[in-house]
């Protein structure tokens, strides 16, 4: 798998190459609860990244590379 600079700080999140297209894993974290999603990666995952479940909108805002996981928060609408 290929890594990338993620931000300033030097934060390293995987890219997605074609070889690998493999489901990604989302921890949706809304603060007084957590649930973990599996999205097909027909398209990268990455920061900025929307997605529905449970009825809510969330955004991606971090990779979890302890728990090779990315992380997501619902976005107000």
């Amino acid at each position: 798998m290929k890594w990338a600079e993620a931000n300033q700080a030097g934060a390293r999140v995987p890219v997605a190459t074609r070889a690998a297209r493999r489901a990604a894993v989302v921890i949706a974290d809304a603060g007084d609860g957590a649930s973990l999603v599996v999205l097909d990666r027909c398209v990268a995952p990455g920061t900025g990244v929307r997605f529905c479940h449970r009825g809510l909108t969330w955004q991606i805002v971090a990779y979890r590379r302890s728990a090779r996981a990315w992380i997501a928060h619902p976005v107000e609408q």
